[in-house]
This record gives structure tokens, C-alpha cells and sequence, in this order.
């Protein structure tokens, strides 16, 4: 009686269950935004964006693992982007740690990495931005939380370990470094790299917020093998937990504010957005 009775208010009203329609969430409570619930269909994620490749612990599809060490994270947009590991002694793990109900992936900071032999458009512009905790025991200033660096420059790493605990090095006919005196551990962030070729310019970017950049002379970098968990194929791993890594195009700078919004949002970091962000007081929408 009850599913007779819903399908004729359906038929008579015009309301959808597509699952399109399902009330968002964030930390187990509706969203809602000037008064209004929001719906799945309504919210902005990097899927919307000029997004090469993302993979994100909030699609447990997209992560392959066997009593909790990860041999793969798959790209979610599907282009061929997958992250692998083969060897089983250099396996992340799963589960151990969680962020804002999401289980996310641990690196010891030993051996563990993930990689992809796929090349990653890194000869133009380009940004990446990694939801990520450095571990507060992380010891080395040059680990790579990810990198293209497989010991041939011209490359590019994303550094956690000791202060200056996160730093962007581009490595080419120009060295260009963008550092500071913070110490990030024990925290999560949302750290960005972004590569200016255009410009010229190499920055980086902490929860949402230009932090520091470096003029890098135009250097070209070439397609490259990404790695995560390390800033070298056999050592110069860091200890961290990671949640979500999003690698866009780097051209469009409203695109980077919605990104960090969707990080800060999807994962209940909103308070590290700085005052005046887009995002600080609402997510992002289509």
C-alpha cells in the first residue's frame, strides 16, 4: 500500500528519486546553503573542473586493496590515471585513519609509494592540490609527499618533513624553490603547487591561499612518471596519511578557489580556508 501510495504522489507531483537527488551530507548532517538542502547534483566537485586526474578516498570503488594495504587508487575520472603498487612491502594502508568519516590512505615514510608509468601533461601550466598530514615524527626535509621526480630533471616535488615542513621544488635549467618557515606537521592541510610556464612563475599554495612563489625562467618540464609517497622512485619517502589529490590544468584561478573549497568542505577542514576565501562560509556549486 505504502509504494502504491508513493507512486501516485510521484505520478501526480512530479518528484524525482533519481539518485542524483540524494541529500548531500557532511559529517553526517544535511548540507544546506541560504536555506536550502543541497542535493548531490547541486554540488561542485573536481569532476566539474578542467581536471586531468583525481583520486579521492571519498569512492572506496576507487581504491584496491586486500587486508589493508593498498596495490592501487584509481584515477575516478578514468583516464588511465591509476596509481599502483605491485610490491607488497611498499604498500600503503587503509583504514587506519580516518578524515571527516572517510577512510584515507597511510604512508610509513619507510618504503610505501604509489606510482603511475602513465605521463602526466606537466609541460604546461598545471596545479596540485593534496589533502594531506605530514605525521608530527616525519624526520627529513627532502620527502616527497608527490613528486615527477625520478632523478632526471627537469621535475618537480612536493616536499614534507622537517621546517620548512611543505615546499615546492622545481628542478630544470632554473631551479626555482618556494619555501617557508612553518612547521606544518601533526595537521591537516591542503597543500598546492602551481606552475606558471606562461608566466614563469612557480608557487605554492596552503589551504586555499598563495603562500610563496618563485620565478622559475620559463622552465619546460617534460612528461613525467608521478609518484605519491615519495619525491624518488627507491628512497626520500615521507610519513603521512592522504585523503584526496587533484591535478587541474593551472589555468584558471576561480577553478583552484573551488578545489580547495571542495577539499575543505568534503572533508570538515572548512576553519583552515583563510578569512575572505570564496568558500570560507559555503561550499561550491555548479
Amino acid at each position: 500500500m505504502k509504494k502504491l501510495i508513493l507512486t501516485i504522489l510521484i505520478m501526480l507531483t512530479g518528484l524525482s528519486l533519481l539518485a542524483a537527488d540524494k541529500v548531500l551530507t557532511s559529517g553526517g548532517k544535511p548540507v544546506v546553503i541560504d536555506g536550502k538542502t543541497v542535493v548531490v547534483s547541486d554540488a561542485w566537485t573536481p569532476a566539474d573542473g578542467t581536471t586531468f586526474a583525481w583520486w579521492t578516498s571519498t569512492d572506496t570503488s576507487t581504491i584496491t586493496e586486500s587486508v589493508g594495504f593498498v596495490s592501487g587508487w584509481s584515477d575516478k575520472l578514468g583516464n588511465q590515471a591509476d596509481l599502483k603498487q605491485i610490491l607488497g612491502a611498499y604498500q600503503p594502508t587503509y583504514g587506519a585513519t580516518n578524515l571527516n568519516g572517510y577512510a584515507v590512505i597511510s604512508f610509513d615514510g619507510i618504503d610505501d609509494k604509489l606510482t603511475n608509468t602513465t605521463s602526466f601533461p606537466t609541460d604546461s601550466d598545471f596545479m596540485v592540490v593534496v589533502t594531506v598530514r605530514v605525521a608530527t615524527n616525519a624526520v627529513s626535509s627532502g620527502d616527497g609527499i608527490i613528486s615527477t621526480d625520478d632523478g632526471v630533471a627537469p621535475s618537480f616535488k612536493m616536499v614534507g618533513g622537517l621546517a620548512p615542513n611543505f615546499f615546492a621544488k622545481l628542478e630544470g635549467s632554473t631551479n626555482a624553490n618556494v619555501t617557508g618557515n612553518l612547521d606544518y606537521r601533526g595537521s591537516w592541510k591542503m597543500f598546492g603547487i602551481r606552475y606558471n610556464r606562461t608566466g614563469g612563475k612557480w608557487a605554492r599554495w596552503v589551504d586555499g591561499e598563495l603562500s610563496n612563489e618563485a620565478v622559475c625562467g620559463g622552465t619546460q618540464l617534460t612528461l613525467k612518471t608521478l609518484i605519491l609517497g615519495s619525491s624518488l622512485l627507491t628512497i626520500r619517502e615521507v610519513k603521512c596519511d592522504i585523503a584526496d589529490v587533484v591535478f587541474t590544468d593551472g589555468t584558471d584561478t576561480n577553478e583552484f578557489n573551488k578545489i580547495f573549497g571542495y577539499e575543505a568542505w568534503t572533508y570538515g577542514i572548512q576553519g583552515n580556508l583563510p578569512v575572505g576565501h570564496p568558500y570560507k562560509s559555503t561550499r561550491p556549486l555548479k
